[in-house]
């Protein structure tokens, strides 16, 4: 161990410090599961905003910046106004 590690307190890289008890397994293995859903929940709002755009596409609309009324929804820009769906906030274009 060199000084800047005494001096930190930390082990070598790599090894996990003697003594890690049932509460830091435990919360280990609670950090992967929220890394877990957290990925998942990428991935599906990946889908979803794909989806979207493909059917603001189909619409003749496309997908602009979040509504900056309510923040719920993103607008939806056609040729004549901006819409907040969520809302209902509309300005023509």
């Amino acid at each position: 161990m060199n000084a800047k590690q005494r001096h930190t307190g930390r082990g070598v890289p790599g090894r996990r410090p003697a003594g890690r008890g049932a509460a830091a397994r435990r919360t280990d293995q609670r950090l992967e599961a929220v890394l877990a859903r957290l990925e998942a929940t990428e991935r599906r709002q990946q889908l979803l905003e794909g989806t979207v755009s493909g059917l603001a596409r189909e619409l003749g609309a496309s997908i602009a910046g979040s509504c900056g009324r309510c923040e719920r929804s993103y607008l939806l820009v056609r040729s004549d106004a901006l819409y907040c769906p969520a809302c209902g906030y509309r300005r023509a274009l």
